[in-house]
């Protein structure tokens, strides 16, 4: 599981029946992961702050985000966009 979007994939291929993970990480990967789901560079005003995430939950045609206010789905998972 390396490579561009590998908690996102992860996140999908999780099915262990529990309605609710919670990883905690460095800033520099919730950053990653942000940059996968927006498919945007950040700049200094949208990196992760201090005990700040990404919240990423399953709707039943794939994965959903939401970042900082802004949320959405991933097209290369399949999925429609999110409002």
């Amino acid at each position: 599981m390396a490579g561009k979007g590998a908690i996102v994939s992860h996140l999908a291929e999780t099915h262990s029946g529990a309605d609710l993970h919670v990883f905690v990480t460095h800033d520099y990967l919730v950053g990653a992961t942000a940059r996968y789901c927006l498919g945007e560079k950040l700049s200094d005003e949208t990196w992760p702050g201090f005990l700040e995430c990404v919240v990423l939950w399953r709707e039943s045609d794939g994965v959903c985000f939401r970042y900082q206010g802004r949320q959405g789905c991933l097209p290369e998972m399949g999925l429609q966009d999110a409002q």
